[in-house]
């Protein structure tokens, strides 16, 4: 076979690979984040850990503090498919801010 026509196919394929990923990665910017993209994105912000939102989360909103453990444990499990109701709320609460704030792409 040809150099250059292996050359040729070889960007090709490349090409084909890196326009197919940027668009799976590209996300709609109006389409409003989920409740987990606004946890990862609260995290970043305030340098808190999951866990210590979901702390933050339920006093705020008159959550018993004992269960959780529990609610943290179960969103582990489900692979953060499962958030508690007073933390989807507070998400919800705070989605302005969160959503105004910019995150630097550099975390050292």
């Amino acid at each position: 076979m040809d150099t250059h026509l292996v050359i040729n196919i070889i960007i090709l394929c490349v090409g084909i690979w890196l326009w197919i990923n940027n668009k799976a990665l590209a996300r709609d910017s109006t389409k409003p984040l989920e409740y987990v993209e606004l946890l990862y994105k609260l995290k970043m912000i305030t340098g808190q850990s999951e866990y210590e939102i979901f702390k933050l989360a339920a006093s705020e909103k008159g959550h018993a503090e004992y269960k959780v453990d529990d609610d943290f444990s179960r969103y582990l499990r489900s692979n953060a498919e499962y958030l508690p109701v007073y933390l989807q709320q507070f998400l919800e609460d705070g989605r302005e801010y969160i959503m105004d704030t910019k995150i630097s792409k550099w975390v050292w």
